[in-house]
């Protein structure tokens, strides 16, 4: 028997076209996250739930500029796919710019913190979870950001019941 159930991994910071920036400001691919936590690691990572929220820019774009940026595929094909049961939720659209508070940190981390505490007692099916931050994202901050889910749609029936906040 396994010791989870799921993955959450989070990443607030710089960001840019399909990657994010470590502290060393080197850009990693995220389909290389993903890759590390899917199929092409372990076969049997990919019957879990993984979710990576990604709270970074996804280029140089602003919502006034209206440029969008196409995203490259992955060139790595295993036998299976090894995006199954994978979501990343990002907190622009890519060729988009994320905003933070120095003090509270990026607008998407807040928001998912935020809606996971209100919902910390109430089992809840991820698209009403991506769907609540939605709306909060933009009650709290307008229209400057939105909340983008990308992946396998069929982690939408998944019921998500935080145990600790």
């Amino acid at each position: 028997q396994k010791g989870y159930d799921g993955l959450i991994i989070v990443h607030s910071g710089h960001g840019g076209k399909g990657t994010i920036l470590s502290s060393d400001e080197k850009q990693i691919k995220i389909t290389q996250l993903h890759d590390k936590v899917s199929g092409s690691w372990r076969d049997e990572a990919k019957n879990i739930p993984r979710i990576f929220i990604v709270d970074a820019c996804r280029g140089g774009t602003s919502v006034a500029d209206s440029k969008k940026i196409a995203s490259k595929a992955n060139d790595h094909v295993p036998s299976s796919h090894p995006r199954t049961n994978l979501v990343t939720i990002y907190g622009n659209p890519e060729g988009y710019i994320t905003w933070d508070n120095p003090k509270k940190g990026g607008f998407l981390s807040q928001t998912v913190i935020s809606v996971l505490k209100k919902n910390k007692t109430k089992q809840q099916l991820f698209c009403f979870l991506t769907s609540d931050m939605a709306e909060e994202m933009t009650k709290k901050f307008g229209e400057e950001q939105m909340v983008i889910s990308d992946g396998d749609p069929r982690l939408n029936k998944m019921s998500i019941l935080p145990k600790q906040l």
